[in-house]
């Protein structure tokens, strides 16, 4: 049974789910928040749910601590390069791999991966996660009317071509992704 369906989460309450349960770090509650990640992840998949967005870093959360920030870098980079890794579960899997949000405030090593596991599982059909990571909607939005300037600027496009439609091509999801139909936070 597949569901044509995209589901949303966001990775919230790490840091209070460390205080609560006395782990001693926030990053002990980033590491369990992977792993429940991972959990959903397969819960959708056994119930056909074919693409999922996680909104994983908010651009908002560099504002946090340097020690968490980099933590959760850390802990990222070492995620995506096991991911990378495991050759024979991406392919067992068939995933296809989508990050959207502003690559440029991250590390290159950060970057690189992403555009890597990118790369690796674009052909894949089975299935979609989308990695919002860094990620605010704004951005997003600033983002998308820089491009429409930039080809108004250029001569590509002219003021009265911009609409919705153009708008929406030019976001992180105008590259083929869904709207989220439940949006889990």
């Amino acid at each position: 049974m597949f569901i044509s369906a995209n589901e949303a989460f966001v990775m919230d309450g790490n840091r209070l789910f460390a205080k609560t349960e006395h782990l001693g770090s926030v990053i002990k509650g980033h590491e369990k928040g992977f792993v429940q990640l991972a959990k959903i992840l397969d819960w959708c998949s056994r119930f056909g749910i074919r693409e999922i967005t996680v909104y994983a870093f908010s651009i908002e959360n560099f504002k946090r601590s340097e020690e968490e920030v980099g933590g959760i870098m850390r802990l990222t980079e070492e995620k995506f390069q096991k991911l990378l890794n495991d050759t024979e579960k991406l392919e067992k899997k068939q995933i296809c791999f989508r990050f959207y949000g502003n690559r440029l405030l991250l590390s290159e090593r950060l970057q690189k991966l992403m555009d890597d596991i990118e790369k690796k599982t674009e052909k894949f059909k089975e299935g979609r996660l989308n990695v919002c990571m860094p990620y605010t909607s704004r951005d997003e939005i600033t983002r998308s009317f820089e491009t429409i300037r930039k080809n108004v600027k250029n001569g590509k496009i002219n003021v009265d071509q911009i609409n919705e439609s153009m708008i929406d091509a030019c976001l992180n999801s105008g590259c083929g992704g869904t709207a989220p139909d439940l949006f889990i936070l």
